[in-house]
């Protein structure tokens, strides 16, 4: 792949992460206004969509296979995390954007929903390949 395609490539990525993170943080602002199962599970499966695109613009050459699984690891490792109420963890939660990155409280629903936004990752990532973009 040449520096500038790379470079589009990362762009792009970069793009799904702003927008993903916005969804999911709109999501859980305007909770009572959507659907419940909206309101509930679009936050934690944008966190997952965002993750995904994280992964693959620090390494873009990656198989998909890979990035997914890197993703779902991290989700898993960061929700088991959310068991400890250590006070380093805890100083983290403090701050507004630790707190959306590490989460609060463990909830098994969310892995559910992490696969599902790897999963869409996973598909954009595909059609994106399909048009040679």
């Amino acid at each position: 792949m040449s520096e500038v395609a790379l470079k589009y490539r990362r762009s792009l990525y970069f793009l799904i992460i702003l927008v993903a993170g916005a969804a999911g943080i709109l999501s859980r602002v305007y909770t009572e206004n959507l659907p419940a199962v909206l309101g509930a599970y679009t936050g934690d499966t944008m966190w997952a969509l965002a993750l995904f695109f994280f992964i693959r613009i620090l390494f873009p050459q990656v198989k998909l296979f890979w990035v997914a699984f890197s993703a779902l690891l991290c989700s898993i490792f960061i929700e088991v995390s959310q068991l400890s109420d250590s006070p380093m963890l805890e100083s983290i939660r403090d701050f507004n954007v630790g707190g959306l990155i590490i989460g609060y409280g463990f909830v098994w629903s969310d892995f559910i929903c992490y696969i599902t936004g790897i999963l869409i990752g996973v598909l954009i990532s595909a059609l994106l390949k399909e048009i040679n973009m």
